[in-house]
């Protein structure tokens, strides 16, 4: 098992620096969206997911065992191919654009991830303006309370800096701690104007106005 553990890290590193040369070749276009992240919060600090900093998002859940956290992360050629869309024509998108943010602890170890997207440039800046939130925390940190606050940070993070209208968020059926979690949040289940129900339950959060 140590012996496979260490080609896939060794395959992840050729990959990413190949990845990182790829992207490098790309014209210089810029975001139209401003995806740098957000503030520190009281007990964690949050960096915008590169090509320098995908290892450690692969560090923290390719062993992992739970189910719900994405295959993407799991599998090298899975996370490779994630990593190349995240870090270039996600951002780049004027439709369908979004980002990723690692977050760490004081302390500087990395523990968690959250996915920012669905930003569009037809409706940003209006009443319509919405996006879509996800997140992943390491096993060993889960439970900590620290999930929260991450979260919490990044729906401020949206609605203040961004303007967003209204925050989306879907998780799988039977993912009950997700479901309770986000209602917790203060999020409402609305299956009715999604596709996919069948498989996710789909919450929603809207600003104060």
């Amino acid at each position: 098992m140590s012996i496979l553990i260490e080609i896939n890290q060794t395959i992840i590193l050729i990959l990413l620096l190949n990845i990182k040369l790829l992207m490098s070749k790309l014209n210089d276009s810029s975001p139209y969206f401003d995806f740098s992240p957000p503030s520190p919060s009281l007990h964690l600090e949050y960096e915008l997911f590169t090509i320098d900093t995908a290892q450690h998002l692969w560090d923290m859940f390719y062993q992992d065992t739970n189910t719900f956290i994405s295959p993407k992360f799991k599998h090298p050629s899975h996370f490779l191919k994630y990593t190349s869309y995240q870090t270039s024509y996600a951002r780049l998108s004027e439709n369908k654009a979004g980002c990723d943010y690692l977050f760490k602890n004081k302390e500087g170890k990395y523990i968690g991830v959250l996915h920012f997207y669905d930003l569009g440039k037809a409706n940003y800046g209006t009443q319509e303006a919405h996006c879509t939130i996800g997140f992943a925390i390491a096993e060993a940190f889960r439970r900590s309370g620290l999930t929260t606050e991450a979260v919490k940070h990044l729906i401020q993070f949206a609605f203040e800096k961004h303007q967003m209208y209204k925050v989306l968020a879907y998780t799988e059926k039977d993912n009950t701690p997700s479901h309770a979690f986000l209602e917790k949040l203060g999020f409402q289940l609305n299956n009715e104007d999604y596709y996919y129900t069948q498989k996710y339950n789909y919450y929603e959060l809207e600003r104060n106005t």
